[in-house]
């Protein structure tokens, strides 16, 4: 009888390591209609997960190699969302963010899909989602040794920048409006630890439309505007000058 008692005991703890085995080892399918959450999917050791991800999403450069591939499908631009190919990729994860996607989520989610979505107002913000998306992916612990890094590295470099004298900055995300940058964004936070004084850091809002004139008025000391590789304006290609 013991003996017997032995080996289902054996037999039994041989299938919970099977069945462990397997869950951790389990192949995710994750459709991401953000360029930003992309990216932190691949820096996770997880772009094999990624079926489906937008035109925007170049970043890192595997994410090009496997839209060029055919293996992962573009799904989305910024404008429009291809529903019936989503339905098509069967994922079990989809990442959104923004308020702009708040109506795609919703319908996703009325579809039974399971969706992360991300508005971020801060870097800890930005920080919490890595995390999420690590735990949902498995991919937790890597996660948070990312997030670990970054918390260390803000906080030296904030220590650094402190003793410095601040630097009035402008930062411009879209030169179509203009749109500027808030209070409320992750991006506020960064101007902040590199030493820098947002303009606009008493707008409760993440982005917002301004005007030239009103960007002239505050007169920044430093203007940041973004890179876009499909931008045209006078006479310039990829950047967007004010």
């Amino acid at each position: 009888m013991r003996q017997l008692f032995d080996i289902r005991r054996r037999f039994f703890l041989l299938a919970l390591l099977i069945l462990g085995l397997s869950i951790s080892s389990a192949q995710h399918r994750v459709v991401s209609l953000s360029p930003t959450l992309t990216e932190i999917v691949y820096e996770l050791n997880a772009g094999e997960f990624i079926v489906g991800c937008t035109t925007f999403c170049d970043t890192p450069a595997k994410v090009s190699e496997d839209r060029n591939s055919g293996r992962v499908k573009e799904v989305s631009d910024f404008n429009h969302t291809n529903f019936p190919l989503i339905d098509s990729l069967k994922p079990d994860l989809i990442l959104t963010d923004t308020d702009f996607q708040r109506k795609v989520t919703e319908e996703l989610r009325a579809k039974g899909y399971k969706v992360l979505h991300y508005v971020p107002s801060s870097l800890d913000d930005v920080f919490k989602s890595i995390e999420e998306i690590g735990d949902a992916i498995g991919k937790g612990e890597l996660a948070r040794q990312q997030t670990d890094g970054f918390r260390k590295q803000i906080r030296e470099i904030a220590a650094k920048t402190s003793k410095l004298p601040k630097v009035r900055v402008y930062m411009e995300i879209n030169h179509i409006g203009p749109w500027a940058v808030g209070k409320r964004s992750p991006l506020n936070d960064l101007m902040i630890y590199a030493g820098g004084e947002n303009i606009y850091g008493d707008v409760e809002k993440g982005v917002f439309m301004t005007s030239n004139g009103d960007i002239v008025a505050k007169n920044p000391d430093v203007i940041l505007s973004p890179i876009w590789k499909k931008a045209k304006l006078g006479g310039y290609d990829g950047i967007t000058p004010l």
